[in-house]
């Protein structure tokens, strides 16, 4: 099993391919201490995650919750839900398994989409949760885990068959015994869907602007109250909360790719101060703005030498292959 490098863009996804798009699954060793400082940096994917922590023990955060993982335990991890992580001990690996939601569904409108998987995937409540054998239906999902990381393995006939029956099973089973986390699950109306986008976009455009709460409002033609609302409803944050993030995102790229001062990049990115820029950064991302900087060049540095990919020189052949972290 292959440990593959990981890297993001500057909206903080992960850009390695997971799988194909023919085939959106991939299972991964990932080894924590062969990226610069035992750190993963925060990032977010499609698809949903299941991490089985293999040797040693990782310390990682999934939305707002911090999980401490030791051989055996499984964290799952909802898709589009940033998440961060890091060596607790020497040597620290675990093995991933991803599978893009699509791959549950079918298809978009379908009853299965709309029933059974969207509601959960846009649930306040499933971000990530902790399998740790603590629940009775803990150790059922351990072993379908074990078996569908056997089964991509073999790759033997049908194994991608195998693979989706094991990948259903996988979900039932979270679901069912999850049942309530799915009841505020939101599907926005196609009038909703237009007004967030609106909302979004105006954000989007003018993130480097002084703007407030009420220029945020007055784009969607609703009150500031209801905005809030909204948006809370919608996103599960405030629209302001949604700036800020967007913002720091944006400050991700003029640290990969600029020289510039963290009091040329706050002041770039919209904030009032370089102090609250440095603040709310910390917050989200787990370090200070020079820090993610010189953590993303070591970073880049260590692919261009080509050690973030073990035991595969051929480039063709790892162009084909499922990688993701």
């Amino acid at each position: 099993m292959k440990n593959h490098f990981f890297d993001v863009d500057a909206t903080l996804r992960e850009i390695s391919p997971h799988g194909s798009e023919d085939f959106p699954v991939a299972v991964y060793l990932q080894q924590i201490n062969r990226n610069k400082d035992g750190y993963l940096i925060l990032h977010w994917h499609e698809e949903i995650q299941f991490v089985i922590q293999h040797h040693g023990k990782s310390y990682y955060t999934a939305g707002e919750k911090d999980y401490e993982l030791k051989p055996g335990d499984v964290l799952f991890i909802n898709s589009k839900c940033l998440h961060m992580a890091k060596q607790l001990t020497t040597n620290s690996d675990y093995i991933c398994i991803d599978i893009h939601p699509q791959f549950l569904y079918g298809y978009s409108g379908s009853r299965i989409h709309l029933n059974y998987v969207m509601p959960y995937l846009s649930s306040s409540h499933m971000g990530s949760l902790f399998i740790d054998g603590s629940q009775p239906w803990h150790e059922e999902l351990k072993k379908l885990l074990d078996r569908f990381v056997t089964v991509y393995e073999a790759s033997e006939f049908a194994h991608e068959m195998e693979i989706q029956k094991l990948a259903i099973e996988i979900w039932l089973l979270i679901i069912s015994n999850n049942r309530d986390k799915g009841e505020d699950g939101i599907n926005l109306t196609p009038a909703e869907e237009k007004r967030i986008e609106q909302i979004t976009n105006y954000i989007q455009n003018h993130y480097s602007e002084k703007i407030t709460l009420k220029d945020i409002a007055s784009e969607a033609g609703i009150s500031d109250s209801e905005c809030c609302r909204f948006v809370k409803r919608a996103l599960n944050t405030t629209p302001m909360a949604y700036l800020n993030t967007y913002r720091i995102i944006k400050s991700t790229n003029f640290l990969q790719s600029t020289n510039m001062s963290v009091t040329e990049i706050s002041q770039a990115v919209g904030f009032g101060t370089s102090s609250y820029f440095t603040e709310r950064f910390k917050e989200m991302m787990n370090c200070r703005p020079l820090e993610y900087r010189r953590r993303f060049a070591a970073y880049r540095a260590s692919a261009n030498r080509g050690q973030g990919v073990s035991g595969d020189d051929d480039k063709e052949k790892k162009a084909n292959r499922p990688a993701k972290a």
